[in-house]
Order: structure tokens, then sequence, then C-alpha cells
């Protein structure tokens, strides 16, 4: 009996252990449908508008996010880009690259959530303009996956003073082909 249950409980770790695998496989695969190419990207508009939104700061009305993204890349030093594009032709990010912050792996942080469903993951990522207003600027990215098939960008630089060039924008982006 007893060489019977060594098996049972041998064939039980099996188990657990072929389910744990298939779920992280799974779980992996679905974030495929984030990842942009040549022949797709995510684009969407700053929310708030109207003068004086308090959930737009520094970006005008109607400035449209474009962004490049491989879910797989997490962790490596760049995971993606980000272009913005004003109604006036102002552009904050220009292929400005995402990159990751490598000790987030091992920090409590990497398990950032915001309230409500919905949401898959949400990554911290920073960006650093080279031209224009935010040139010089470090500028945290929070990017949520959503169930939906959309992305969620949060972008924020300082404290959301516009008077010293601060930013603070939400941008909900779907799937477009360029």
């Amino acid at each position: 009996m007893r060489r019977g249950g060594t098996r049972l409980v041998a064939l039980a770790c099996g188990l657990v252990l072929g389910a744990a695998v298939l779920l992280g496989a799974s779980g992996c695969d679905s974030y495929d449908r984030f990842r942009t190419g040549p022949e797709r990207t995510f684009r969407g508009a700053v929310l708030g508008e109207g003068e004086g939104s308090f959930i737009r700061r520094g970006f005008a009305a109607g400035t449209t996010l474009e962004l490049s993204f491989d879910p797989s890349a997490i962790g490596r030093p760049e995971v993606g880009t980000i272009t913005t594009l004003a109604p006036d032709g102002a552009v904050l990010f220009d292929a400005t690259p995402l990159e990751s912050i490598a000790p987030l792996s091992h920090d409590l942080l990497s398990e950032l959530t915001f309230p409500g469903a919905g949401r898959l993951e949400t990554f911290l990522l920073l960006a650093h303009p080279t031209s224009g207003a935010l040139a010089g600027r470090e500028v945290m990215v929070f990017l949520s996956l959503l169930d939906t098939g959309e992305i969620e960008i949060r972008v924020i630089a300082g404290t959301g003073d516009e008077a010293r060039g601060d930013v603070f924008g939400v941008f909900r982006l779907s799937a477009v082909t360029p």
C-alpha cells in the first residue's frame, strides 16, 4: 500500500506541475494580442476634453499617442516606443523608447494594480525623450493591458504643474493598422 501511495503522490505532483506549465504558457500566449509590428500598432487620444481638464495636464485636447510594444520584452532594456502628436503638430514623444526598470522584477511594486475589473497586468516603465518640451526629463509610463484587448497608458512627468512643463495624461489605445 505504501508503494501505491507513493505513486499516487507522484502522479498528483505531476498533474499539478503539468497544470502550472499549461496555465503559465496560456498566460503568455494571451499577451500576444498586444504585440505590435509592421501591420499593427496601438493608437488613441488623451482623455479629458475642454479647458481645465483635471485628468489632462500638458497635453493638448485631441493629442494622440501611438505605441509599439512587445509584451515578451518586459524585463529587457527596451519594450517598445511611444509617439505623440498634438492637433497643432507639437510632438512630446517621437518614437521614444519605453524602458523596463530592472529592479522592479524583485519588488512588490511590480504587482501594481488599479482598482476595477478588466486589467490583466500593469507595467511601470520609463521614457527619456530626446527632443521636444520633455527633452532630458525622466517620464513615468504606466502601461495596462486590458481584457478588452485595449491598452491604457498613463504618462507622468513631474507633479502635473503645467507652468513647469509637467505632464499628466491618460490614453486609451486600440489596435489599428497603419
